[in-house]
């Protein structure tokens, strides 16, 4: 199996992880202002993010004018009383659309130190981080 593929399922998993704990934080009725939507909502974001700035971080391409703030805020506003499924399919659009960019494709990619890795890397490690941070909220 290559890297590009291990990383990718490892992406996929720890989304999975993410939205499993987010609904059972929502079906026990976690809330706040960081709940498990807002939560959920802020990966989704931070994905669009990352997604729309690869772009710029290739060869001869022009850096996405987003902030990570405004797109949480977006999000957060976005959410509004939307149910969690709602939200979990935005994560699962996002994720669709990560694996159509055409670099995502290409093995040479997946090697540390190369965007596509880097990226991929940091939204495992993201995406597991809130779904330990919902498994502990009360």
């Amino acid at each position: 199996m290559t890297e590009r593929i291990e990383l990718l399922q490892s992406l996929e998993a720890a989304h999975e992880k993410l939205i499993a704990a987010a609904i059972n934080a929502d079906t026990r009725g976690v809330k706040g202002s960081w709940g498990p939507r807002e939560i959920l909502a802020h990966v989704v974001g931070w994905e669009v993010i990352a997604i729309e700035c690869l772009p710029g971080l290739l060869p001869a391409e022009a850096p996405a004018p987003l902030t990570y703030d405004a797109v949480n805020l977006a999000m957060a506003t976005l959410v509004g009383d939307h149910p969690i499924e709602t939200i979990r399919n935005m994560l699962y659009q996002v994720h669709q659309r990560f694996l159509q960019l055409s670099e995502v494709q290409n093995d040479a990619s997946f090697v540390p130190g190369h965007p596509i890795y880097e990226r991929t890397k940091a939204a495992i490690a993201h995406s597991l981080e809130h779904g330990q941070e919902l498994e502990g909220l009360e």
